[in-house]
C-alpha cells in the first residue's frame, strides 16, 4: 500500500511540474471542487463560490459512496460571469480511495476524474484528473473535525476553437460541526488560458442524512 501511494504521488507530482514548465497559468469557472479526501457513504453539498473572470455563482452537488473505496459525484448550478452571458453548470467524477491514514503515512488519499460543462455563450468544458491529501483532526471531547486537504489537478480544457492543459490545485478544508452538518472553505487557483483562470473561492454547507453518515472504513 505504501509503495503504491508513493508510486502514483510521485508520478502525478512529475506530470504537475511538467505541465507547470510548459504551461502554467484555474479550474474551469474557478470554483473549488469541494472534494475532501475520504470516500463517504452519502453527501449533499451546497456552495457559494466567487472568482474575478468566472463571476459569482451558485452549486449543488451529490456524493454517494458506490463501493468501500469509490464515490460517486454529481452537480448542477450556475455562474454569472462579468462580461458573459450566466452559465449552467454540469458535471460529475468518481474517486477511488487510494489510501487510508496509517502510522507510516498519516494521510488520505483519493485519486479523482470528471467530466464538467459550462453551458452558456460560449459553451466549454473541462476533464480534470486529480488527488485530494489530507487528513482529519477529530477535537476531543467533542463530535466536532477539522481535516484540511489539498487536490491539485491536471484539467484539458476546452472552449470553441482552443484546448489546453491547464495545471490547477484546491486549498482549505472541511470542519464537522455535527456527524450530520459540515462547513467547507477553500481556494482555487491556476489553470489554463482556455477557461476563467482568476483564482476563486467557495464556501459550502454540506449535510449526511441520518443513518448513513461518516467515512467508509
Amino acid at each position: 500500500m505504501i509503495d503504491r501511494v508513493r508510486l502514483v504521488t510521485c508520478v502525478f507530482a512529475m506530470v504537475l511540474c511538467a505541465s507547470v514548465a510548459s504551461e502554467a497559468s484555474a479550474q474551469a469557472w474557478n470554483y473549488p471542487e469541494f472534494q475532501g479526501p475520504r470516500v463517504v457513504n452519502r453527501e449533499f453539498n451546497f456552495a457559494v463560490f466567487s472568482s474575478g473572470d468566472g463571476g459569482t455563482g451558485l452549486l449543488a452537488q451529490w456524493r454517494e459512496g458506490i463501493a468501500p473505496d469509490f464515490i460517486l459525484e454529481l452537480e448542477g448550478g450556475f455562474t454569472s460571469p462579468p462580461h458573459a452571458d450566466t452559465h449552467g453548470l454540469i458535471g460529475g467524477s468518481i474517486g477511488y480511495q487510494l489510501a487510508r491514514e496509517s502510522k507510516d503515512i498519516p494521510l488520505d488519499f483519493l485519486l479523482t476524474g470528471g467530466f464538467y460543462d459550462a453551458f452558456g455563450n460560449p459553451n466549454t468544458f473541462r476533464i480534470p484528473f486529480g488527488i485530494s491529501i489530507g487528513h482529519r483532526f477529530p477535537i476531543q471531547g467533542s463530535p466536532m473535525a477539522i481535516t484540511p486537504y489539498i487536490e491539485p489537478r491536471l484539467s484539458i480544457d476546452n472552449s470553441p476553437g482552443d484546448t489546453k492543459l491547464g495545471v490547477e490545485f484546491d486549498i482549505g478544508g472541511s470542519m464537522e460541526l455535527t456527524p450530520q452538518i459540515s462547513v467547507r472553505l477553500l481556494g482555487t487557483f491556476g489553470g489554463s488560458n482556455a477557461l476563467p483562470n482568476d483564482p476563486g473561492i467557495g464556501f459550502s454547507v454540506a449535510w449526511k442524512p441520518v443513518g448513513v453518515t461518516g467515512a467508509r472504513k
